[in-house]
């Protein structure tokens, strides 16, 4: 959905000045945000319950509480709006394409083999 925006944003030759704005916006109240929670949080308090529970978790809840956790997260939000913004504005030509894609398969290669050392490594702990 950024990477549209960003598209339907590059078609002039400069940005519009409204969308400076909107950024200077998001940006200063982003601060805010972080410097509010950063004051007014409390002291240490005992984990709730749902937390506490993950103990006893299956490999099914657990992924599917994984995913639930990023995918409403709005860290993460609004960080794949940056960078899909930041994907669509640039004007890239296809040797740095496939520089991209290759980064990216090499990270997904490399996350796979780590996920594959932890099962045969909880599995060969479970078998002793």
């Amino acid at each position: 959905m950024s990477v549209v925006l960003a598209e339907v944003l590059a078609r002039g030759e400069t940005s519009p000045t409204w969308l400076s704005w909107v950024c200077v916006v998001l940006g200063a109240a982003l601060v805010v945000v972080g410097v509010r929670s950063w004051f007014c949080r409390g002291e240490a308090q005992e984990s709730p319950a749902w937390t506490r529970s993950l103990s006893d978790a299956t490999p099914a809840s657990a992924l599917r509480l994984g995913f639930l956790l990023s995918a409403v997260n709005p860290k993460i939000l609004l960080l794949c709006a940056a960078a899909g913004l930041a994907i669509g504005d640039a004007q890239s030509t296809a040797p740095e394409v496939v520089v991209a894609v290759m980064a990216v398969v090499l990270v997904v290669i490399g996350l796979v083999l780590v996920v594959i050392g932890l099962v045969v490594a909880v599995k060969g702990v479970q078998g002793l």
